[in-house]
């Protein structure tokens, strides 16, 4: 092991928080990775979330061989607290969140600490990274304003790349003086949350243009979500477009047209699919929903789709059963003609088209 300077140690550059849930089969990887980073003033904090498997003991092994190492364990609380708690003992002037199944390129940190060291206007340094998956990634490279990147984050909005927080480099001075902190208690959209509230303190902030991360996905997640009701995921939905509304009307409104239209099509999607609403009794619930109506009325501009405003207009006016029979219809209809029987429709219309 390369000699460690003791400055290093007493005063990290960088806090790396790493949430631990059952992680046996990857930590070592994972850890490793770390550890032999080009760049070397780090604290690596593992945070054990109760684990029932041999994590824990693994973490010890490498906090007795490497003094940047510490290692805490706690009861099983779930990813946000156990992030909080990384927060709440950091002391390098940046944050880094690495997920326990992970790893990092060598030169990760390096490439991620040079943008803050060059130019001292930098809130904020993203990065491209590998993954096993087809996922989209941004394009930009250098430095955007904060305006460039929010136009780019709501086309990007259901993407892992703006939502994540993995292949991003945080202050930590404005987490600390903004009290920003992951939602207790969720799994799904924490990430996200977590970012839009630190956004709102940006100005200027650098695309590394290189892989920074290894993001696997795999079918077992270490912190798999749990089975949210349609009404606990709606609901987190909601605060998905009350704080990106929030957000965009603070720094760039002309923005808040496309944040619309993607709650919108959420609750589209939901109702021609059918699957969460059988009957008008679930239909109406989902609708008659104080939370939805507040978002609605959030948005006082129209959507360039005429489709949307009309939705609108009718969940407020609270005609759920005029828009129960459209889609239980539409649905119907769809049904009709899809698969075999599509093919069959198009089979007789050729048949019996006339020949000139």
């Amino acid at each position: 092991m390369k000699k460690i300077d003791r400055k290093y140690i007493e005063e990290p550059e960088i806090s790396i928080i790493i949430p631990i849930y059952n992680s046996e089969k990857f930590l070592p990887k994972n850890i490793e990775s770390v550890l032999r980073q080009s760049r070397m003033s780090f604290e690596l904090l593992l945070i054990d979330d109760g684990s029932s498997d041999r994590s824990l003991q693994i973490c010890r092994k490498y906090e007795a061989a490497d003094p940047r190492v510490r290692v805490f364990h706690k009861e099983n609380t779930g990813v946000s607290d156990t992030r909080n708690m990384g927060l709440d003992m950091a002391r390098g002037r940046y944050i880094r969140f690495i997920d326990s199944d992970d790893s990092l390129p060598e030169d990760s940190l390096e490439q991620m600490v040079r943008p803050f060291e060059e130019d001292a206007e930098i809130d904020m340094v993203i990065g491209r990274f590998e993954s096993n998956s087809q996922l989209e990634q941004s394009s930009r490279r250098g430095i955007v304003d904060i305006k460039e990147f929010l136009a780019e984050y709501v086309e990007m909005i259901q993407t892992f790349y703006s939502g994540v927080v993995w292949n991003k480099l945080y202050l930590n001075s404005v987490i600390q003086k903004h009290g920003i902190r992951f939602e207790p208690g969720l799994q799904w959209s924490e990430d996200l949350l977590f970012n839009l509230e630190y956004y709102r303190w940006c100005s200027r902030i650098f695309y590394v243009d290189r892989p920074i991360y290894c993001y696997w996905q795999r079918e077992n997640s270490l912190y798999a979500p749990k089975q949210y009701t349609l009404s606990e995921r709606m609901a987190v939905e909601y605060r998905r477009y009350r704080t990106s509304l929030e957000l965009v009307k603070e720094i760039d409104s002309s923005l808040e047209a496309k944040v619309f239209d993607f709650l919108m099509k959420i609750i589209y999607v939901e109702l021609s699919s059918g699957e969460n609403v059988k009957n008008y009794s679930q239909f109406r619930k989902l609708l008659d929903d104080p939370a939805l109506k507040e978002c609605l009325s959030a948005f006082q501009g129209k959507s360039s789709y005429s489709a949307y405003n009309m939705l609108r207009g009718v969940i407020l006016k609270e005609q759920f059963r005029r828009l129960y029979v459209f889609f239980t219809v539409k649905r119907r209809f769809m049904r009709m003609f899809s698969g075999d029987m599509k093919k069959r429709v198009q089979s007789l219309i050729k048949k019996s088209s006339y020949k000139y």
